[in-house]
């Protein structure tokens, strides 16, 4: 019953935010083929020794990193902020701090 319910809300979800749901899926694949690419179209991969320094696939792979690091956290806290009187802490309380008179 409940997983019906839970596959049914989540159904409806997706269908009223389809556009969005399509875009993250578009970034999320663009994004990965570029890195991809970047990191594998030029040659050389690794050295012959070690002797001449880190592998230029590492160093690639290490500047796209630190490069995604604030876009990564930037838009992993985007929208993730509650106003006070949506928290839930303060759900059920009243103006005043106090309990509200509803039953939960």
């Amino acid at each position: 019953m409940r997983f019906a319910l839970v596959m049914s809300e989540a159904g409806s979800g997706l269908k009223r935010n389809l556009s969005m749901v399509i875009s993250v899926v578009l970034v999320t694949f663009i994004s990965l083929t570029f890195v991809t690419v970047f990191c594998f179209l030029q040659q050389p991969l690794y050295w012959q020794s070690i002797r001449f320094g880190s592998p230029p696939l590492a160093i690639r792979s290490v500047m796209i990193a630190v490069a995604m690091t604030p876009w990564i956290l930037a838009t992993t806290t985007v929208g993730t902020a509650e106003t006070p009187a949506s928290s839930p802490a303060t759900r059920g309380m009243s103006s005043r701090g106090g309990s509200s008179s509803r039953a939960d």
